[in-house]
């Protein structure tokens, strides 16, 4: 039986963002350890971008790096300096990625035409940057369920937002 997630997202499309992926991947939510579990196993559909997906791969580098060698502040900079380290953290971005395509969602490109549309995006909604391209993605793929810890999304009146760290007042349509 689910907990988190509500049932009116079964057979659906779930655009995922950024917290999410973490979240479960860093094992702090079991909002997010059940959604990648329906995703898994195909009751919903979840879907990411390159960009979003790069910006993952990225923190769990840097909070691989935090932990294993004990840094604090400006990680990604003591990483630059030590290509030694940047290499041995490729198994847990190895790890990151195997978490991804086992969950089964899927990665769509940023086109150049979204990258264009992004001045309308900001101006409309006022969502800047990453989160603008997640509003044009799922404006393109008409999708309008957003699995996201960010309320900046909540501008945007057709989104409706799950929230990992608060699933229960998403419980709504």
């Amino acid at each position: 039986m689910n907990r988190f997630i509500p049932q009116h997202l079964f057979g659906r499309t779930v655009f995922v963002d950024t917290s999410p992926l973490i979240l479960h991947f860093t094992g702090r939510s079991e909002a997010c350890a059940e959604f990648f579990s329906l995703s898994e196993q195909e009751w919903l559909k979840s879907v990411t971008s390159v960009r979003v997906l790069d910006e993952f791969l990225f923190k769990v580098m840097v909070l691989e790096a935090a932990e294993r060698y004990g840094y604090t502040g400006r990680v990604h900079e003591k990483l630059r300096k030590d290509p030694k380290k940047v290499k041995e953290l490729s198994d847990v971005l190895h790890d990151a990625l195997q978490f991804v395509k086992a969950a089964k969602v899927r990665v769509e490109e940023v086109s150049p035409k979204d990258l264009d549309e992004l001045p309308r995006i900001m101006e409309q909604y006022g969502v800047f940057g990453n989160d603008g391209i997640t509003v044009r993605l799922m404006e393109r793929f008409n999708m309008k369920y957003l699995f996201s810890t960010d309320p900046d999304f909540d501008r945007v009146e057709w989104i409706v937002r799950i929230n990992p760290l608060q699933p229960s007042a998403s419980l709504s349509d």
